[in-house]
């Protein structure tokens, strides 16, 4: 299936239909002019505010082109860090309309802290994955931040670009757990790793519409 050759609205219509599977994508351009490769991370997966299951995540391809920014301007993990809300505020609001116009909030599962493996929930209209979301346990996180999205089940898909090279380092919501100021991150080659909020790495934006 083409999705390139689709609107938006004929995706979430095959989602419905169980035509869509993960991996699938579609090249949009932004309000910036900023191209980017969406992915299908996978179809009713995320929950919506209302309990229901949002139709697509999508997730971007590689990393946001150019673009390297660090968690928090201080060492901490706790609580939402300045990077997300950066994603929900200002980042999201450059999609094109026709993307904007169908992106649902979800609720999405954090550890507070490092040292505080009480889960957050918050709603978020973009995001970045958990650990686990991306690899399907948890490895240096504390539990309970979402399951594997079916599309990182391939590792290839863990490696992603910054540059146009091979593969750069990119970085996940979760907290390292004990410890107050580490995030977990994904090595240019797909493995587990991470590293302090101060440090800048990619960003791979995630989000759900219905």
């Amino acid at each position: 299936m083409d999705l390139n050759k689709m609107s938006i609205a004929d995706i979430v219509d095959a989602a419905n239909r169980g035509e869509l599977t993960a991996d699938g994508y579609k090249d949009i351009i932004c309000k910036d002019g900023t191209v980017l490769r969406l992915v299908v991370l996978g179809t009713h997966h995320d929950v919506m505010e209302d309990g229901n299951t949002a139709t697509i995540t999508f997730g971007i391809r590689d990393c946001l082109p150019g673009i390297e920014k660090c968690m928090n301007d201080s060492w901490t993990n706790e609580g939402e860090s300045q990077l997300e809300r950066w994603l929900n505020e200002e980042w999201v609001n450059n999609l094109p309309d026709e993307l904007l116009s169908r992106i649902v909030p979800v609720k999405k599962k954090t550890a507070h802290s490092g040292l505080d493996s009480t889960i957050d929930e918050r709603l978020c209209r973009a995001f970045l994955p958990s650990e686990i979301e991306v690899f399907g346990k948890n490895y240096y996180s504390s539990a309970g931040e979402g399951r594997q999205y079916d599309h990182f089940k391939d590792w290839h898909n863990r490696v992603k670009s910054v540059y146009g090279e091979s593969g750069d380092w990119w970085s996940l919501r979760s907290p390292y757990s004990g410890d107050t100021n580490i995030f977990c991150i994904v090595y240019y080659s797909g493995c587990y790793s991470y590293s302090g909020a101060y440090d800048s790495y990619g960003v791979s934006p995630c989000f759900a519409i219905n």
